[in-house]
């Protein structure tokens, strides 16, 4: 059973490691290189991450019982907002950079909760 528990642990981490790479790799990779394609592929890849991660722990958990990651996925999708906003604004990327900067603490946190 332990050994059940720690490998649920492992994946949530990962799924959620994927979304916050993938996702500064979008905003990153849009800031310097101005190359929208391939930042709309990160920023799907670090949704799929996210909706993955959301299903897994839904399947795993209780609702609540791992209030950083529920914290976590809410963020992103207010990164994810943010950043597709202002794109299609053409505007900077200031607050998606602010709302990156919160979901990695975020994930800072969940990780220490984790392990």
């Amino acid at each position: 059973m332990l050994g059940r528990i720690d490998h649920r642990k492992e994946l949530l981490l990962q799924f959620s490691y994927e979304c916050v790479f993938n996702a500064e790799q979008a905003i990153r990779g849009f800031s310097e290189f101005k190359n929208l394609s391939v930042s709309l592929q990160f920023m799907n890849q670090a949704f799929q991450c996210a909706k993955l991660a959301q299903y897994f722990y839904s399947q795993n958990y209780q609702r609540g019982e791992i209030q950083e990651f529920e914290d976590f996925v809410h963020q992103f999708g207010i990164l994810n907002k943010e950043f597709l906003g202002s794109l299609q604004e053409n505007s900077d990327l200031q607050w998606s950079y602010i709302e990156l900067n919160n979901l990695e603490n975020i994930f800072n946190e969940l990780k220490t909760r984790l392990n």
